[in-house]
């Protein structure tokens, strides 16, 4: 099973590269309140739908996992993030 480093909440939210993991918007940010497991449905590249915590521990079958961070199932992104 392929196991998702965890990112730090700050490289998430300032990731200020033109390869921007996501267009995140101030509602969005909050959302990452705790460290755990988020799953986050994108409508198109990059720009965000959905996201939801899903808990401390989680386990997955990745269909395929992105720099070792994050993890593709079924239309979903995955990410273990670490609030500071």
């Amino acid at each position: 099973m392929k196991k998702l480093n965890k990112i730090n909440i700050n490289d998430l939210l300032n990731n200020y590269d033109d390869d921007k993991w996501y267009n995140l918007l101030e509602e969005d940010k909050c959302k990452f309140n705790k460290s755990g497991y988020y799953k986050i449905k994108c409508k198109d590249d990059s720009y965000i739908e959905s996201i939801e915590y899903i808990g401390k521990e989680f386990k997955c079958e990745y269909e395929n996992v992105y720099c070792k961070v994050f993890g593709f199932k079924d239309g979903f992104e995955y990410l273990n993030v670490n609030v500071i």
